[in-house]
Order: C-alpha cells, then structure tokens, then sequence
C-alpha cells in the first residue's frame, strides 16, 4: 500500500484485535485522550507525526517502500511514552485494531 490511515481510540494492548502477532506494549495507565503518535520504518526514518485526540485520523505514508513492510509507532501521553507497537504492514484487513489504532484505509 501507499498509505494507512487508522484512528486513534486509546485502546490499551489487550483490546487489540487482528490476525497478526503484532507487538504492542502498554506503559503506566496506556494512552490518555490526547496523545503524541511518531511512526518510523525499518531504518528508523521518520514516517509520521501527529498529535491527535481519540477519534483522529493518523496517516502514515508508506510509498510501497519494502522499508515500510514493518513499522514501528510510539504513543507519548502527557509527556510520557504510553505504547509502543509494531505491525506487519503486509497483511492487514480494515478495521483490524493494533492497541491504539484501528486501521481505516489502507491505500
């Protein structure tokens, strides 16, 4: 794909729901309403940041890159990381949940 767009729902770990083995880790309480999210690929580049409040939209870019097969996004909540995930961009299905996000668009 050439981009996902998920929502932010503050979701903690275990609600996530999907048919991959994804690593998510929740620190402290998890993540708050509003929160800090950075995505980065395999070589630790940047893809995106956002700060967003439950019901936002994040758009991640992954311009069909093999870099992009595996992401990796941190969730900051008053100044604190809160989660941390890992997905395998490669097999994902609408509205699968990773923690806090719920994938919307998969472009």
């Amino acid at each position: 794909p050439e981009e996902l767009t998920f929502v932010y729902t503050a979701k903690r770990c275990d609600e996530s729901f999907n048919a991959q083995d994804d690593r998510c880790e929740d620190f402290g309480n998890g993540p708050g309403s509003s929160a800090i999210i950075e995505c980065r690929n395999l070589n630790l580049n940047v893809l995106t940041v956002n700060s967003v409040i439950v019901g936002d939209k994040i758009s991640v870019p992954l311009n069909s890159n093999p870099l992009t097969n595996s992401i990796s996004c941190t969730i900051t909540s008053n100044n604190v990381v809160s989660q941390t995930l890992i997905m395998d961009t490669t097999a994902l299905s609408l509205k699968d949940t990773f923690g806090s996000f719920r994938l919307e668009r998969c472009d």
